[in-house]
Order: structure tokens, then C-alpha cells, then sequence
């Protein structure tokens, strides 16, 4: 996950980092538009209020862009 895109430190990032993306696709199943990020069960509550005061949401969608360009990424199964 990146800090940036969050708006968040790099420390607080460390505790969204076993988040698993949602896939997100068509009704038919065919292609990825997306992925979401769940952080609900994952975030400290100091870092669930501050996500929800920037971003008014525990949610994150990322285009399927999102992975390019991550070092080291693996892409979502």
C-alpha cells in the first residue's frame, strides 16, 4: 500500500500492510477495473479516525493501474 496515496506516514502504512485487495470486476467476471481496500479490521483507532477524517471512508479503490510501477509488488491473485 502506498503512504502517499493515503496521505498517511510511512509508520501508520505499516499497519494496513497485511490488507488483502478486493478484486473488482465486471458482472461478468472478465476483466479487473479496480481492486479495494478494506481497513476496518486492520487500523489502530488512531489511524481508522485520521483515515476517516481525510478520506470519510475505511475504503480505498485503486484503479488496475495501481500495481504498475511497484517494486517488488505481486499482483493481487
Amino acid at each position: 500500500m502506498h503512504a502517499t496515496e493515503l496521505k498517511i506516514s510511512r509508520e501508520e502504512a505499516q499497519e494496513l500492510v497485511d490488507v488483502e485487495p478486493i478484486e473488482l470486476t465486471g458482472h461478468s467476471g472478465d476483466g479487473t477495473y479496480g481492486y479495494e481496500f478494506d481497513f476496518s479490521s486492520h487500523a489502530s483507532p488512531e489511524l481508522a479516525a485520521k483515515l476517516m477524517r481525510k478520506h470519510r471512508s475505511l475504503t480505498l479503490r485503486v484503479g488496475p493501474w495501481f500495481y504498475d510501477g511497484i517494486e517488488g509488488s505481486e499482483l493481487p491473485r
